[in-house]
């Protein structure tokens, strides 16, 4: 996960919502993996999260691609902040 910077941008995974469809995951596998604690999105550098909220700092670079995630989402569990 990328520290907060000038490079980064936050995201908030709400994962109560997710219900595991996968959508993000096979859209962008390099930043989301479904968690192997509880089925639920996850970013990639922690997917063993089970906490209710999380807030993640992406690196730039990734933006059009976590934006499209965001869209794609069917319970709006990934959001760009």
């Amino acid at each position: 996960m990328a520290k907060p910077n000038m490079l980064t941008f936050p995201v908030k995974l709400y994962r109560l919502r997710c219900i595991a469809c996968g959508y993000c995951v096979s859209l962008a596998p390099e930043i989301w993996t479904l968690s192997k604690a509880d089925g639920k999105v996850a970013f990639i550098d922690n997917g063993d999260e089970t906490k209710s909220e999380v807030n993640v700092f992406i690196d730039r670079d990734f933006l059009h691609l976590v934006k499209q995630t965001e869209a794609i989402c069917p319970v709006r569990a990934i959001r760009v902040m």
